[in-house]
């Protein structure tokens, strides 16, 4: 994301590559070898205070027709802890990341309805 800053290549600091980071990337993609990057972001995370917004906007529509609640607040809360254990991670596996995706697409195939009443 725009704003995002590359802390570590592989595992290294960022500081104590020898070459730039653009260098470091381009020569790693050039010699097919694995390209692990971390970056840091600033500001709240993605999910802050999103169960409160959730419930609100539960109380303001109030139709009967939306997801339980309470399913698509355990969902939420899941999926943080999954997003916080993945990005804690020293390193994380292609399949860690694929697990994470298909727990964010069931996320937002439960907040579709919402998203659609809300709108």
């Amino acid at each position: 994301e725009v704003g995002d800053i590359i802390t570590a290549v592989n595992g290294l600091p960022v500081k104590t590559l020898e070459e730039p980071l653009d260098i470091t990337v381009k020569n790693l993609k050039k010699n097919g070898s694995a390209l692990s990057l971390v970056a840091g972001r600033e500001g709240p995370p993605l999910l802050d205070n999103l169960e409160n917004k959730l419930k609100a906007a539960y109380v303001a529509i109030d139709d009967g027709n939306l997801p339980d609640l309470e399913e698509v607040q355990a969902k939420i809360g899941d999926l943080k802890v999954q997003a916080a254990s993945t990005a804690s991670a020293t390193s994380v596996s292609p399949e860690a990341m694929r697990r994470l995706r298909s727990e964010i697409d069931k996320l937002a195939k439960l907040l579709g309805p919402i998203a659609k009443t809300v709108a």
